[in-house]
């Protein structure tokens, strides 16, 4: 596999098979040990390797590995070989190899070359070859712009951000003084805007003599204050004498709409099970329930020292305890994590 030197969002797969048959194939592994080696250098353990199965069931032993150290290639060194060496309890060691290369190009975009000349892609422009006084007057206008030439579907996704344009790149300074003033406003344009403006006084707004309902708000608010009076004291604790709070009566209608919620949410709401882990000491009812009905429902099993419960498919370890027995005192200690 080929990787531009710098890039560390890039994954290899590899196969986990059983270290003793070597066929095998191994799931729910954790804790890997990955060592790594660029061109030459030192093995060099990985301090927090990403590894993750892909699926137990649909791609049962497949694992990935996420390349994010020590990816960047040498300065004057367009390739370099890179190694990860691949452990974990139970499965044989896996060997991988990597190509780290010096991009030509910005990685994620693709380099098109076209016409008669193979190296036309690739040219060199003197610095300023290009200005406004090198283009001939009108050289490019409307006309000689094909129609739809340039459009949003042709523009590149966020090819045009904030972040992308300098700052202070349109500024007062770079607006030409009057570039719009009255007389580059339509005048049918600016009358409509004065007309609507008027409209919207007169029908909304305003009554004779007064702005209508911006006067009638502030009265209402100044009603309202006078009855709270200074310092809340119109006010009153819910269900006290006060004039404020006593008036408004209980809603019948209420008691049915929190019925309907508290049934939604025992009756017909559903919960995932929890998944592998050690439970909190201190939980919500929900999860404490939710791993009652796992522990009855879900495949268990016991052995002389151990006690395990599986996930959903059978398959893998969530919660385990310890077991002993002295012959007097039979012990099962506290559920952790498994597998």
């Amino acid at each position: 596999m080929r990787i531009p030197s710098g890039v560390t969002d890039q994954y290899i797969y590899f196969v986990a098979v059983d270290a003793t048959d070597l066929k095998t194939r191994e799931t729910g592994l954790s804790s890997f040990t990955v060592y790594r080696s660029r061109n030459n250098g030192t093995a060099t353990v990985m301090t927090t390797p990403t590894v993750a199965e892909l699926s137990a069931a649909n791609m049962p032993g497949v694992y990935s590995l996420l390349l994010d150290e020590d990816m960047t290639i040498d300065s004057g060194d367009d390739s370099q070989e890179m190694c990860f060496h691949i452990t974990a309890t139970g499965m044989a060691p896996v060997t991988k190899t990597i190509e780290l290369y010096r991009s030509k190009i910005t990685a994620g975009n693709t380099l098109t070359v076209s016409g008669g000349n193979a190296n036309s892609a690739v040219q060199t422009i003197a610095a300023n070859a290009i200005t406004a006084t090198a283009i001939a007057s009108n050289a490019i206008t409307a006309a000689k712009i094909a129609t739809d030439a340039i459009t949003a579907a042709k523009i590149a996704a966020n090819a045009i951000t904030s972040a992308k344009i300098a700052t202070d790149a349109i500024g007062a300074a770079q607006i030409a003084a009057n570039a719009i003033g009255a007389s580059e406003l339509a005048t049918d344009a600016v009358n409509e805007i004065v007309d609507q403006v008027w409209n919207e006084l007169q029908s909304e707004h305003v009554t004779a003599g007064s702005f209508g309902e911006i006067a009638t708000e502030i009265a209402d608010i100044l009603v309202d204050t006078a009855e709270i009076g200074a310092a809340g004291a119109g006010l009153t604790e819910a269900g006290g004498t006060g004039d404020q709070l006593s008036a408004v009566p209980w809603n019948s209608a209420w008691a049915a709409q929190v019925n309907a919620e508290v049934v939604d949410a025992i009756n017909v709401d559903t919960y995932a099970e929890p998944g592998q882990g050690a439970p909190a000491a201190t939980a919500s009812l929900v999860t404490k329930i939710n791993y009652l009905y796992k522990s009855w429902r879900n495949k268990k099993e016991q052995t002389s020292s151990t006690f395990s419960l599986y996930d959903d498919a059978g398959t893998t370890v969530d919660q385990k305890s310890t077991v002993s027995d002295n012959g007097t005192t039979a012990t099962r200690g506290e559920i952790v994590t498994g597998p």
